[in-house]
């Protein structure tokens, strides 16, 4: 049998409100087995594929895996996977970091007499600076699963 055969058969079976798979069944009955093969996803694979790597697309799993897109989406939610946005965190300081941005930002205040300091800050030319964090990527992870943070990236500028 040829596709446009096929694809007749399955307009007709689906006209009578047959499921693909139950018209797949039917062509089974009728010419074989080894005329028509439903895709299927074996979910195990999915979700080591996933779980491996969180940040894949599902472009890139439907081709590792070779089923449709939609249908790795679907398999994705069936085994509870959501893809989340995740989380932008400064970079983790360390005691002596932290204590040394604490004396810093209390030098200015020490003498509130010499504001010439607070002057030059707020009276210098401004900079926009945007940020973009090629990093941050949606993550399929479990819905009870937090999202993972990516740490801020900031770039370099010089004055």
């Amino acid at each position: 049998m040829d596709k446009i055969e096929i694809r007749t058969l399955l307009k007709h079976y689906w006209k009578q409100d047959y499921s693909a798979s139950a018209a797949a069944r039917k062509i089974f009955d009728v010419e074989g087995e080894d005329v028509v093969t439903t895709a299927t996803l074996n979910s195990a694979k999915l979700r080591k594929s996933v779980e491996s790597n969180p940040y894949t697309s599902t472009r890139r799993l439907s081709a590792e895996l070779g089923v449709a897109q939609r249908t790795v989406v679907r398999h994705l939610k069936a085994i509870d996977k959501v893809s989340k946005s995740c989380r932008q965190v400064p970079h983790d300081l360390t005691i002596n970091q932290a204590n040394r941005r604490i004396e810093t930002c209390k030098k200015p205040l020490e003498n509130p007499l010499d504001d010439r300091f607070i002057h030059q800050i707020v009276t210098s030319d401004e900079k926009w600076i945007y940020f973009s964090n090629p990093n941050k990527r949606n993550q399929w992870l479990h819905i009870d699963q937090v999202d993972q943070p990516v740490p801020h990236i900031v770039p370099l500028v010089e004055f």
